[in-house]
C-alpha cells in the first residue's frame, strides 16, 4: 500500500489525495476548524468590555493608528516603537472607520493560515521516505499540531485582541515551510526577493523575524535537494539567491528606513526604541522578563515617554530618538562589560525563563479571558514545551533532517529573546514548531509501543522525566504576582471589581511598597466610588514616586471636581512638568485654570491641548466657552 502510494504522490506533499466523495483536502479542512473555532472565540471576546484597546500596548497601538487616521503621520522624529501594526490599523480606520473587529476578524483568518501552514509543515519535516510507512502519520502528526495550535490557549487570547503577534507567528512558519516545500532543484531568485520582501514588511510589525535570516541563508548554501544531476545549484546561483533575500528585505523595511534616514533624519533602520528593550533585558535589576526598574513607568506609553524624559534629564539636554537609544543600550552594554559573569548567569535565567511553565503575559488578557470563560478550554506553553523536548530528542536520535528546519527555527527565535527579555507574547512564535516536535514525538513512541519496540519508548520516558523538572521549575513570589496584577488591571477594566481587588490585596500583601500596584489600588476604589481610600492609596503611590504623573493626574481632577481650583492646579503643573506632551492634563489644567478666573492661564493650557488633539469635541468645546468668558469679561 505504501508503495501505492508513493506511485501517485512525491513524499512530503501535504496534499495528499483523498478517498473518492471527499471535496476537500486535509489543509483545507484544518483550515476552515481554525477558521471557526477561532471566530467563536472571537465573537466571545468581542461581548467583552476587555474588547476596546483602552490598556497597555493595545492602547498604544490604537491610539497610535487613530492618529495615523487623523492625518498625523509622522512627529518628524524617528519612530519609537515599531510602525507597521500601527499603520496597518489606521489604513483599516480609515476604510471601515474606527471597528476594532474588523482587524481581529483579519486576524482570525491569520490564525487559521497560521494552523494550515502547521499541518502542512508535518509531511515536510517528518517524512521519512521509508517504504513501510503509512501517509497517514504525517498526517496525524500534522492535525495534532495543527488541532493543539487551534486550542492554545495564548494564541486564543492574542488573535482577538489589537496585536501584531498572530502575522509574526504566520508569516515566521510561512518562511519555515517555503524553505522545506521548494524542492525543485535551483529555486529562482526571485522567489528568495519575494521571501525577503515578506519578511521586511512583517518586520516592521515585530522585528523578531529577521533572526530567520540566518536560517533561509543556511537553506540556500547548504540544501543538497536544490542541486540535481541535471542542473546544478551553483555558487554563483546561491550567492544571487542570498542577495536577492538581503534585496527583498531591504525593500520591505524601506518605508521606516526612509522615515527615520530622509524624514527624521536620524539612522534608524527600524524603530529607536531598541536601546531601552535591550537596556530592560540587560541590567542590575533584570530577571529575564519585562521588569521595569525606577523611575520608568510600567505601562508601554509611560516607558518609552520615561525612557526619552530620563535619558534627557541624565544628559542636561534634549536627545534625538537614535540618541536616546544610544544612551540606554550603552547603559546595558556597561552593564554586560562590568558584570560578565552576572550577565552569563542572566542569559541562563532567560534560557530557563523561554522553557518555563510561567504564563506571564505581560498584558493580563489570557487569565481574565479564561475566567470570564470566553476562551476554548486547551493548553498552555508549559504543556508544549514538556512534550516537545524529548520529541527534539527523538528526531535527533533518529536523524530526520528535515527536521533540523523546525528545530532551528525554534533555536534562533529562542535567541532573539535572548538579547532582551521573555513574555507569553514573545514566545509564542515558537509555539508551532514546539507543537510539531511534540506531536512527532508523541507519534513516534505510540508506534513503537504498538509494535513492542521498547528502546525509543524507553529512551523517550527518561527525557519526558527531565523535560518535567526543567518546565516545571517554581517561580519567585515577584513573578507569581505580576500574572495576578495585570489580570487585575484587565479585571478593572471590564468592571470585575471584586475580584480585581483580591488579586492587587495578594500583591501588596507580598510587595506593599510597589508604586504601581498601590496605585492600582486607589485606582480600584476610585472606580467603587470610595474616594478617601482612593486618596490614601494616590498619596502612598507619590511617597514611593513623586514623579508619578498618572497619580498627580487623577488628584488633579478629584480635586476639579471637588472645586478645590488651586490644588487641581498644583496638581497638574506638577504632571506636566513630568511630561509636557500629553493633551488631556492641559486640558484639566485648563479647566483648573478656569475655575479659578485665570482665564489667561486657562487659555494658554488649552491652546496646547488642542496643539497636540485638534480634533477633540471636549477641548473645542472648551475653547468656545473660554472666548465667551474672555468676551464677556473684556470691558
Amino acid at each position: 500500500m505504501g508503495t501505492a502510494f508513493q506511485s501517485r504522490v512525491q513524499p512530503g506533499d501535504p496534499h495528499i489525495p483523498l478517498p473518492a466523495g471527499r471535496r476537500f483536502s486535509p489543509v483545507l479542512i484544518v483550515f476552515l476548524v481554525a477558521l471557526a473555532l477561532r471566530l467563536f472565540v472571537l465573537c466571545q471576546v468581542a461581548n467583552t468590555p476587555e474588547f476596546a484597546p483602552d490598556q497597555g500596548d493595545m492602547k498604544f497601538y490604537n491610539d497610535w493608528a487613530r492618529r495615523i487616521a487623523a492625518g498625523t503621520l509622522t512627529d518628524h522624529q524617528a519612530f519609537y516603537g515599531l510602525p507597521g501594526y500601527a499603520y496597518w490599523l489606521a489604513i483599516l480606520y480609515k476604510v471601515v472607520g474606527f471597528q476594532p473587529y474588523v482587524a481581529a476578524l483579519l486576524q482570525v483568518f491569520v490564525e487559521a493560515a497560521t494552523a494550515a501552514i502547521i499541518f502542512s509543515l508535518a509531511s515536510l519535516a517528518f517524512d521519512h521516505k521509508a517504504a513501510d510507512e503509512s501517509p497517514r502519520r504525517v498526517q496525524t502528526i500534522g492535525a495534532l499540531a495543527a488541532f493543539g495550535w487551534i486550542f492554545f490557549v495564548p494564541a486564543q487570547a492574542y488573535s482577538s485582541v489589537l496585536m501584531p503577534t498572530c502575522y509574526l507567528v504566520a508569516a515566521f512558519w510561512f518562511v519555515v515551510w517555503w524553505i522545506l516545500r521548494r524542492r525543485e532543484a535551483r529555486p529562482a531568485a526571485r522567489g528568495f526577493f519575494g521571501l525577503g520582501l515578506l519578511m521586511g514588511i512583517v518586520a516592521m510589525m515585530v522585528a523578531n523575524i529577521l533572526f530567520l535570516i540566518p536560517l533561509v541563508l543556511a537553506a540556500v548554501w547548504l540544501r543538497r535537494e536544490w542541486s540535481s544531476a541535471s542542473v546544478k545549484f551553483t555558487a554563483r546561483a546561491r550567492a544571487l539567491a542570498s542577495a536577492s533575500l538581503l534585496a527583498g528585505i531591504l525593500l520591505g523595511v524601506s518605508p521606516c528606513a526612509y522615515h527615520n534616514y530622509v524624514l527624521a533624519e536620524e539612522p534608524v533602520m527600524l524603530s529607536a526604541h531598541s536601546g531601552i528593550n535591550f537596556y530592560l533585558g540587560n541590567n542590575a535589576v533584570a530577571n529575564g522578563y519585562p521588569k521595569i526598574p525606577s523611575p520608568l513607568h510600567a505601562d508601554q506609553q509611560g516607558m518609552l515617554r520615561d525612557s526619552i524624559t530620563w535619558a534627557e534629564r541624565a544628559v542636561g539636554h534634549p536627545l534625538k530618538r537614535v540618541e536616546v537609544s544610544a544612551f540606554w543600550s550603552g547603559l546595558a552594554h556597561q552593564y554586560i562589560h562590568d558584570h560578565p559573569l552576572a550577565w552569563v548567569r542572566l542569559l541562563g535565567t532567560k534560557l530557563a525563563n523561554f522553557w518555563n511553565v510561567l504564563q506571564y503575559d505581560d498584558l493580563g488578557v489570557i487569565r481574565s479571558f479564561q475566567e470570564d470563560g470566553v476562551l476554548l478550554p486547551g493548553i498552555g506553553f508549559g504543556f508544549v514545551a514538556i512534550l516537545a523536548l524529548p520529541g527534539l530528542v527523538i528526531a535527533l536520535l533518529r536523524r530526520v533532517s528535515s527536521s533540523y528546519w523546525v528545530i532551528g527555527a525554534v533555536g534562533l527565535h529562542m535567541a532573539s529573546l535572548l538579547a532582551v527579555f521573555v513574555t507569553e507574547r514573545y514566545r509564542l512564535a515558537a509555539v508551532p514548531g514546539l507543537l510539531l516536535l511534540a506531536s512527532y514525538g508523541v507519534v513516534e513512541v505510540s508506534r513503537g509501543l504498538l509494535a513492542h519496540r521498547w528502546k525509543l519508548p524507553v529512551i523517550y520516558a527518561a527525557a519526558l522525566a527531565l523535560a518535567a523538572l526543567f518546565v516545571l521549575q517554581p517561580s519567585t513570589p515577584e513573578l507569581t504576582n505580576h500574572d495576578d496584577y495585570n489580570s487585575a488591571l484587565a479585571d478593572m477594566v471590564r468592571g470585575h471589581l471584586d475580584r480585581a481587588h483580591d488579586k492587587l490585596a495578594r500583591v501588596l500583601a507580598a510587595f506593599p511598597d510597589n508604586a504601581e500596584a498601590n496605585f492600582a489600588m486607589g485606582n480600584l476604589y476610585l472606580a467603587k466610588g470610595d474616594r478617601d481610600q482612593a486618596k490614601r492609596f494616590y498619596r502612598y503611590t507619590l511617597d514611593l514616586d513623586p514623579n508619578h504623573d498618572r497619580v498627580l493626574n487623577n488628584l488633579g481632577v478629584l480635586a476639579i471636581e471637588e472645586k478645590r481650583w488651586p490644588l487641581a492646579e498644583t496638581f497638574l503643573s506638577s504632571a506636566l512638568r513630568i511630561d509636557p506632551s500629553d493633551a488631556k492634563t492641559n486640558y484639566l489644567l485648563a479647566e483648573a485654570r478656569l475655575g479659578k478666573r485665570d482665564l489667561n492661564g486657562a487659555q494658554m493650557a488649552l491652546t496646547e491641548a488642542l496643539r497636540l488633539q485638534p480634533a477633540q469635541p471636549a477641548f473645542l468645546k472648551l475653547n468656545d466657552q473660554l472666548a465667551t468668558e474672555r468676551a464677556a469679561a473684556t470691558p
